[in-house]
């Protein structure tokens, strides 16, 4: 075990904030690294985005080191969790994209739509898909989702303004409602 990570590890956990900065120098580039491994995605803000999760995680105490394992061994773990959970919550959103922008099923004749919005929702990231659901579906305001994703207001507006571009651009007659 090693003291140095211990050491920063505690001094994480009753608040210092400098230690998570220290760790993150340590680590965040072996996190993102084996999140591409385990998840093949060649998306840099998904995996950053999986090391963001990681380091949350540890911060709300959801996961917590015991010193049993090494703590790299220990944050891959993590890291290999919070894959698992993306994946799982990708399959989710893909089984429920049409449901969730309110697309008919085909029963009511609209298959082609159902598939294009399908399609068109798959191409979008993570996080796009995230903001989207966050303002469509939850009807959540900029102000809200800033609260609850800790992004920039800038970035928010920004997120939310390229995904609908590109569901417009690939869903031509079919563009957001104002």
């Amino acid at each position: 075990m090693s003291t140095e990570n211990e050491e920063l590890y505690e001094r994480l956990r009753a608040g210092d904030k400098s230690a998570l900065g220290d760790l993150r120098a340590k680590y965040d580039g072996i996190i993102v690294a084996h999140a591409k491994k385990k998840l093949g995605t060649k998306d840099e803000d998904i995996r950053h985005d999986i090391a963001q999760r990681v380091w949350i995680k540890i911060l709300l105490k959801q996961a917590v080191w015991d010193g049993r394992c090494r703590f790299k061994t220990w944050l891959l773990t993590v890291t290999t969790n919070t894959c698992i959970d993306e994946i799982r919550d990708r399959q989710m959103r893909r089984a429920d994209s049409t449901e969730d922008l309110g697309v008919g099923s085909a029963d009511d004749g609209r298959a082609d739509l159902e598939h294009d919005v399908t399609n068109a929702v798959g191409t979008l990231s993570a996080v796009e898909r995230e903001l989207i659901r966050l303002r469509i579906n939850e009807g959540l305001t900029v102000k809200e989702i800033v609260e609850k994703t800790g992004m920039s207001e800038g970035t928010v507006n920004r997120r939310i303004a390229e995904a609908f571009a590109k569901l417009k651009k690939q869903l031509p007659g079919y563009g957001p409602r104002e």
